[in-house]
């Protein structure tokens, strides 16, 4: 509690000590028998929820070892028996609004004691990824995966994380994120996604989503769904890709061919990205087309009419520092 808990003002408060005091704290008592309980209102607070119990050299505790701080708490605090219990009206973390927040550890002689947090998120995309990249706990499962996320646009979360207080523990956590007309893109190699919405399941199992994004490119619209398998998150996204989107795609963000100018058009495409749990391995891109509904003004053999089908590959493999490998194939041509 004492690293926990960092500053707020309480008023209201109350404190019940009633019952035999060689069974104190009267954990399971008959509450007109024996109690034990102390609670207050609380402004302005601040909470480590996660805290690390580690002191640094002025004495004070490590603050957000583990996850951010929670600030600007209105809540009702309560000790009662064994267990702490703080319901919260509202507070602030990183950008984001938190309401409806449920802290407890309803025993402290449990073993282990169960550090349980539940509450309702919401603010801007923006603000949701910077989350991500700024919560320790979270980058540690995650590493760089995210780092060149960007987007913008409503997000509404329901977080759930039980931390059992002991060393080395296996947490588990729920963050349910719903979307709402966003934009998102996942790397400066990949086309923006316009009045994206959906739902996305993070847990310590993996990445699902429930509802699956749909949204548009400059190419039409566009879906993508998410799972986990093996240590790998596959993004798998279908939809309609523009001749304006290649460049991007092929050369990086910034880098300009004018062969690329010769294209026009657009034609549907399946692409998957799988992005490593561990620090080790690239992110991994494959996409696929036929190409048809897409034109080339090239010279043969690379002119194609945009009713000419002919399936084509495009493998990329990168990292957060940079391209490491492309491949690119189009069958007709045998161009490799």
């Amino acid at each position: 509690v004492e690293s926990a808990v960092i500053a707020g003002r309480s008023s209201r408060g109350t404190f019940v000590v009633r019952g035999p005091l060689a069974e104190f704290p009267w954990q399971g008592f008959d509450p007109k028998q024996a109690l034990f309980r102390i609670e207050a209102d609380v402004e302005g607070g601040r909470l480590d929820f996660m805290p690390s119990h580690r002191r640094i050299g002025s004495g004070r505790f490590q603050q957000a070892e583990y996850w951010p701080v929670l600030n600007g708490i209105s809540a009702h605090l309560r000790f009662e028996g064994n267990g702490m219990f703080i319901t919260g009206h509202s507070g602030t973390s990183e950008g984001l609004k938190a309401r409806n927040v449920r802290v407890d550890i309803r025993n402290f002689s449990a073993d282990p004691p169960e550090l349980r947090v539940q509450g309702d998120i919401s603010g801007d995309l923006s603000n949701a990824l910077r989350y991500l990249r700024r919560t320790p706990m979270l980058r540690s499962i995650w590493n760089d995966a995210f780092d060149a996320s960007e987007g913008r646009g409503p997000v509404e979360t329901a977080l759930s994380l039980v931390v059992p207080l002991e060393d080395d523990p296996h947490v588990r956590y729920s963050v349910r994120s719903h979307i709402s007309s966003g934009e998102f893109r996942y790397a400066d190699r990949l086309p923006w996604i316009q009045g994206l919405s959906g739902e996305l399941l993070v847990t310590e199992r993996g990445v699902s989503t429930p509802n699956a994004f749909e949204g548009k490119t400059s190419g039409g619209p566009v879906k993508v769904s998410a799972r986990t398998a093996n240590g790998i998150v596959e993004l798998h996204a279908s939809g309609m890709l523009a001749s304006a989107d290649l460049p991007v795609l092929c050369l990086g963000p910034n880098v300009r061919m004018p062969i690329f100018d010769e294209l026009s058009g657009t034609s549907p495409f399946e692409t998957t990205i799988r992005i490593p749990l561990s620090a080790d391995g690239p992110v991994r891109v494959s996409a696929r087309s036929d190409l048809k509904g897409l034109s080339s003004h090239l010279p043969a053999p690379l002119a194609k009419n945009a009713g000419d089908a002919i399936p084509s590959s495009l493998e990329l493999a990168f990292t957060h520092s940079g391209l490491q490998q492309i491949f690119f194939d189009m069958t007709r041509t045998g161009v490799v």
